[in-house]
């Protein structure tokens, strides 16, 4: 699956891109802390998916992501975790969509 972000800000340049995914690394006028991405970037690794950064292919200022992840068959129940669809990821019927996201479901502490 291929998710795709355009943003609107000033882009990144060439010889940045592969450090932007780096731990505390920040644009030079950046207010952000530098672990936004890092943390996009970690996510997607423990899915087993990769991130990318080029430029707008519309020609705009601005950057591209592009998030590509597996797509995995949860129907096979083998070494899968338990998933449940929330209640808006429902079509009219009340049957759940094949084509919308599952989430694990993670009972809450106290």
């Amino acid at each position: 699956m291929l998710l795709t972000v355009d943003d609107h800000g000033p882009g990144v340049p060439t010889t940045r891109r592969e450090e932007v995914f780096e731990r505390f690394r920040r644009g030079p006028n950046s207010s952000g802390s530098g672990l936004g991405l890092t943390l996009v970037a970690q996510q997607i690794a423990l899915h087993q998916g990769r991130i990318t950064v080029g430029d707008r292919p519309d020609g705009r200022p601005g950057a591209r992501f592009e998030v590509w992840l597996p797509v995995t068959d949860i129907s096979a129940g083998e070494g899968t975790l338990p998933l449940v669809r929330p209640y808006w990821l429902t079509d009219a019927t009340g049957r759940q969509d094949p084509r919308t996201a599952a989430v694990q479901h993670i009972p809450p502490t106290r």
